[in-house]
């Protein structure tokens, strides 16, 4: 997105103001009319999108509202933009269509107008909501329930989470999370630059994808290696699940507990061996692990690599247990 001159930014804030959604339907036809072609495109791409106008489209004032946002954008970047700024500005009360609500705080639309305003990494457009009631530290993200700041680490915003961090929205570790299992690990680093404190859940969220910069980042941050997430696992529960092996090892290395349980007393190396995986078998074992622990229901390692058929882990636990 090209950055918008001072104008665009006054005349955007204003527009948006005193409940104003749009200019009524042919004063937006003459404003659509003053946007000059593009000629270094083609087809539609060459002019402007049409103004939300016809009787058959049915929109919502967000909609409207995003149209008109980006029809003072196009004329920003092709030089009109004091045309309309006069223009939008000289308007009636009579000449705009207004919202007799408070649709900024009330319009389930209007949060998702926010929501695709950090989904575009667009900051100009989040200050017009926040400006106007919108609480960033509300739920924005479908997937974790976090804040603004989540939803936009979930995204890659990078612009969006600097902003965020700027007006010190409420610094929810979910956002950690989001970031390091899409290794958007520039949006990690500001992160925890600016203060996120890491928790067992991002680092468990980590573990288990193969973004190793991310887990290594995480740990130098303090990120505990060895307490339980809020789902009841560990991170080395995780990155064995995952199979990710270079992570295993890295844990194990910075003094994961190699013997850590879930509440029905499943330990890492249980879960290696179910799967099958020599090499982890083998790393877990190196770093101490127990194979005649045994969980809830009374069994060891070695019982459910029997369970599971599991021949070569079989060989490899009864000749450690013989000597």
């Amino acid at each position: 997105m090209n950055q918008l001159s001072k104008s665009a930014e006054s005349l955007i804030e204003y527009c948006a103001a005193d409940k104003r959604i749009c200019p009524i339907a042919d004063k937006w036809q003459e404003l659509w009319k003053m946007l000059p072609e593009d000629l270094t495109k083609e087809g539609r791409d060459k002019t402007a999108p049409l103004p939300l106008i016809l009787a058959a489209i049915e929109c919502e004032p967000w909609e409207k509202r995003m149209r008109v946002k980006n029809h003072i954008e196009w004329a920003d970047a092709h030089g009109v933009i004091s045309q309309v700024d006069l223009f939008l500005r000289s308007l009636s009360t009579e000449e705009w269509e207004q919202q007799t609500s408070n649709y900024i705080k009330d319009n389930f639309y209007d949060e998702c107008s926010f929501k695709y305003c950090i989904d575009n990494d667009d900051v100009e457009g989040m200050k017009i909501y926040l400006s106007n009631g919108v609480n960033p530290n509300d739920i924005y993200s479908d997937y974790s329930k976090g804040n603004a700041l989540v939803r936009a680490a979930e995204e890659g915003a990078i612009n969006a989470v600097a902003y965020l961090l700027s007006i010190h929205v409420e610094l929810d570790a979910a956002s950690l999370s989001a970031a390091v299992v899409r290794e958007h690990n520039d949006i990690l680093n500001l992160l925890l630059d600016s203060g996120v404190v890491p928790n067992a859940d991002a680092l468990c969220s980590a573990a288990g994808t193969n973004n190793i910069q991310g887990v290594e980042r995480l740990l130098l941050a303090g990120a505990p290696i060895n307490d339980v997430t809020s789902f009841g696992w560990y991170a080395l529960h995780n990155a064995v699940i995952e199979d990710q092996t270079e992570i295993v090892e890295l844990l194990l290395k910075s003094e994961a507990n190699s013997n850590v349980a879930t509440q029905d007393g499943t330990t890492p190396l249980m879960i290696a061996v179910s799967g099958g995986d020599i090499a982890i078998v083998e790393l877990l074992l190196k770093y101490g692990a127990n194979p005649l622990c045994r969980n809830d229901n009374g069994e060891t390692a070695l019982d459910i690599a029997r369970e599971n058929n599991q021949q070569k882990v079989i060989s490899i636990l009864e000749s450690l247990l013989s000597k």
